[in-house]
């Protein structure tokens, strides 16, 4: 069979390939990182959760996906779970200011000062 016509894999086989190791019966699999562990909750039928935890903060973050989301979807949030960095998965990401909000010197961007005021 030629590579172009293989199937891609089912979430559990991606999971057993990639050394995450069943826990509770096969409830949850769980892969060891540096610095904490990718785990993923999936009972076929039901929501998966991806879940990163970490022995000093605990739950770092947990993404949820309706039952019926393609195997090839988690798979792929699973992969970038596991590519990030050590320091990327305990740090929350910083968003940046947008447009047209406030900052600590000045009122909203593009917004005239009021009269009386303090600038």
């Amino acid at each position: 069979m030629s590579s172009s016509n293989r199937r891609p894999p089912t979430l559990l086989e991606y999971l057993i390939e990639h050394d995450f190791v069943p826990q509770a019966e096969g409830t949850w699999f769980d892969h060891d990182t540096d610095d904490g562990i990718i785990r993923v909750v999936h009972q076929p039928g039901e929501e998966t959760q991806l879940i990163s935890l970490s022995p000093a903060v605990g739950c770092r973050y947990k993404a949820m996906f309706y039952a019926g989301t393609p195997d090839a979807v988690i798979i792929a949030a699973v992969r970038a779970a596991l590519r990030l960095p050590p320091d990327a998965r305990t740090q929350l990401p910083r968003a940046a200011p947008m447009r047209g909000t406030a900052t600590r010197d000045m009122g909203a961007v593009g917004s005239r000062p009021r009269k009386g005021r303090p600038r």
